[in-house]
């Protein structure tokens, strides 16, 4: 849906109204709200797309400590690597 919303509106964002650039980009940017909104729509309601799986759970505290014991070092790493190309 979102490939052939985008396929419609850039060229009438581009050509027909003017925008160049900025109309590529508001093109993307409504293709992928819709999207995001039928992903949202898919999961709140119809729920076939996890297979009765909720998907905003609470986490449980085992696992929590092993995501942030496994993330920590990456983050950190990603922190001081993105700070030293400035």
């Amino acid at each position: 849906m979102g490939l052939f919303l985008n396929m419609f509106l850039d060229p009438i964002f581009i050509l027909v109204m003017g925008w160049g650039t900025t109309g590529a980009a508001w093109a993307t940017w409504i293709s992928e709200a819709l999207v995001i909104s039928l992903f949202i729509y898919q999961i709140r309601f119809k729920d076939c797309l996890l297979g009765g799986f909720s998907f905003l759970t609470r986490l449980k505290n085992h696992y929590s400590k092993k995501i942030f014991r496994l993330g920590l070092p990456v983050a950190v790493l990603n922190m001081f690597l993105q700070s030293s190309t400035c």
